[in-house]
């Protein structure tokens, strides 16, 4: 755009006081004269504003819609993903592990949305699966996601009942973040079935330090006391969790199984009638009596807190 400059400048005659006008008019002239090139002024500014701005990036690198075209497909991109995580919290795991699937980019997925992927597999049962989504996240060169890849193989390989090789993962998950909660709990875990009690309570008790009051810290060391034969400590810990207002029915009936392994099954009925008919509490008082004759009860009854 070429500027006239006779539309935007005024010489000093335009400015200055004819000889022989009234000051007043003189004035008006003079504040009508000075809008005029205020106005223009402004007009101008605006727009070399916008072609200063338009300036910035040359016509032929300018592709029409392309911002909108990649907004578009990140909010599709966050709404799958939404609805995976829905659908895993909901236990819809199949449509979970589909909808994760479509929001994974192929061979481009973050490392911490393959762990979301694996650890759903392993809810799912899909251990190959599982496996294969976790390994790759770990060998991404961007080492986002160590901390939680290991506490995921941590799970799968408990699920698969192999604790010694579930709590080298969870280790190697706290050699990454010592204050990792899930980790703490799963290795004490993993310790319970192996039958290493001392060491899964101190496991729990650490995690109490790192987080006071937690349910699932206090749960597991409660049932580890039980399978370890301290039955007062076990419902010292457990019963004021279980016969709170707040209680859920996983408490009440871990609950019951304490008592249950103390050969107490009047008090395991008791508590359980709050949440199952007549015809599971029987069923659950004859598994009570064949865990109490088994050399270690904490193979079945390990993770039962988590």
């Amino acid at each position: 755009m070429i500027w006239n400059r006779a539309s935007i400048q005024m010489s000093r005659a335009n400015v200055e006081i004819e000889p022989g006008t009234s000051s007043v008019r003189a004035m008006e002239r003079r504040e009508h004269l000075m809008r005029r090139a205020v106005s223009a002024c402004r007009v101008i500014a605006v727009v070399f504003t916008a072609a200063a701005a338009t300036a910035c990036t040359p016509l032929s690198q300018i592709v029409p819609g392309a911002g909108t075209v990649e907004a578009g497909k990140a909010d599709a991109t966050a709404e799958t993903l939404a609805r995976a995580r829905a659908a895993r919290a909901n236990g819809e795991l199949e449509t979970a592990v589909r909808l994760y699937r479509a929001a994974m980019p192929a061979g481009a997925a973050e490392p911490a949305l393959r762990v979301e992927l694996g650890e759903t597999l392993t809810d799912a049962g899909d251990f190959d699966q599982a496996y294969e989504a976790i390994d790759q996240a770990l060998r991404d060169p961007r080492g986002e996601a160590q901390e939680a890849g290991y506490v995921a193989l941590g799970r799968l390989f408990f699920k698969l009942r192999r604790p010694t090789e579930s709590a080298a993962y969870f280790e190697k998950a706290l050699a990454e973040n010592p204050r990792n909660l899930r980790a703490m709990i799963g290795r004490g875990v993993a310790l319970d079935l192996t039958g290493r009690f001392e060491q899964a309570q101190e496991v729990y008790l650490q995690a109490l330090e790192v987080s006071p009051g937690d349910l699932r810290a206090q749960n597991n060391l409660a049932l580890s006391y039980a399978v370890a034969g301290n039955f007062a400590r076990a419902v010292e810990i457990l019963h004021p969790m279980a016969t709170a207002p707040t209680a859920t029915p996983r408490l009440r009936q871990n609950l019951a199984l304490i008592y249950g392994l103390m050969g107490n099954g009047e008090l395991a009925a008791s508590i359980s009638r709050r949440d199952l008919d007549e015809a599971t509490i029987q069923g659950n008082l004859r598994f009570y009596e064949l865990l109490r004759r088994l050399p270690n009860p904490a193979e079945a009854v390990a993770g039962m807190g988590t």
